[in-house]
């Protein structure tokens, strides 16, 4: 839109011809080095208490003793460090006690293979990584009689469906070691794609957040990269893993023996509602329609257009009655 004929009206940003944006997610940086993060399983979540199985999605399911025996039913710290050279980052770091990530090349370093106990090496690879025979862990993985596995996607849209792929070979893993493995993840970087699925495992595991698990995970390396679309990627893993969980934690249903008898339970006929039943139910319709709507605008400040003249929006562009 041209406003050089418009007096008193400046443009504020600038025109683009695409969809919109969607809001940018911001993750805090701890400068206190006493804030710590802590991490529960999920386990010892509240909502989870009723829950004797965890759904994992695809088919794959874990029960709540195994996850306490992965876990130990013990929370996760992780104290900000403060001995990162830019060399650490061609080392593997212990996101967790049992889970470990870094580059390729630690996955043919024999000696810090032993050194930790890594008994288990997941690669994730690129389908023509796989295709060329590229990244392959089983060699390191045959001589020091250790498991491998490896995840192959063929971009960032597949991730999302790997991951219970990769949560299902780490957890079995580990429970076939009766939860004393400790599994290395690694990509060609230990940055991008090894990091996502490490994000992804402990947002499964544990009762945390996006924010939280990002913050964690960057205080034992700080040098992962979680760029705007691995983050839109693992928020919407992340709502997937809440509404199961919120699914799992409800008690059975109960059908109320009234109910059954006057044709209100299940397979029967639903009774109609009454009068005050149903305008409370409008009532709060009405009342909740305009709110929540509007939070799909909380934190969204744009103006295009201000009137650097101070006067009428309107009369300053002409269109005045």
């Amino acid at each position: 839109m041209d406003t050089s004929h418009f007096p008193g009206i400046s443009r504020t940003e600038t025109p683009v011809a695409r969809p919109p944006s969607p809001p940018y997610i911001h993750i805090p940086t701890t400068l206190d080095t006493d804030n710590a993060v802590v991490l529960n399983p999920i386990t010892s979540a509240a909502s989870n208490n009723l829950s004797p199985v965890f759904d994992l999605g695809q088919g794959i399911t874990i029960t709540r003793e195994e996850i306490q025996l992965i876990t130990q039913n013990q929370p996760q710290v992780s104290p900000r460090s403060q001995d990162w050279t830019y060399e650490s980052r061609r080392l593997a770091q212990p996101i967790l006690s049992f889970l470990y990530l870094g580059p390729a090349s630690v996955a043919r370093d024999r000696a810090f293979l032993r050194q930790h106990g890594i008994t288990m090496l997941l690669a994730a690879r690129d389908t023509r990584q796989a295709a060329a025979r590229l990244l392959s862990v089983s060699r390191s993985a045959s001589e020091l009689g250790i498991s491998s596995a490896t995840v192959d996607v063929s971009g960032r849209a597949e991730l999302i469906s790997a991951i219970p792929l990769a949560v299902g070979e780490i957890n079995s893993h580990l429970l076939t070691r009766g939860g004393r493995g400790k599994v290395l993840v690694c990509c060609e970087t230990g940055n991008e794609r090894s990091a996502a699925l490490v994000a992804a495992y402990v947002m499964t595991m544990y009762d945390a957040d996006l924010v939280r698990v990002l913050q964690f995970i960057h205080y034992r390396r700080f040098c992962a990269n979680f760029d705007d679309d691995i983050k839109f990627l693992l928020r919407s893993y992340g709502d997937i893993v809440m509404a199961r969980r919120m699914v799992n934690g409800f008690p059975p249903r109960q059908e109320n023996d009234a109910a059954r008898r006057y044709g209100g339970g299940a397979g029967g006929k639903k009774g109609k509602r009454g009068i005050g039943e149903a305008s409370v139910d409008e009532e709060d319709e009405e009342n909740q329609g305009p709110e929540s709507d509007s939070q799909r605008f909380r934190g969204r400040h744009l103006t295009p257009f201000v009137d650097s003249a101070g006067g009428n929006g309107d009369e300053a562009m002409g269109m005045g009655g």
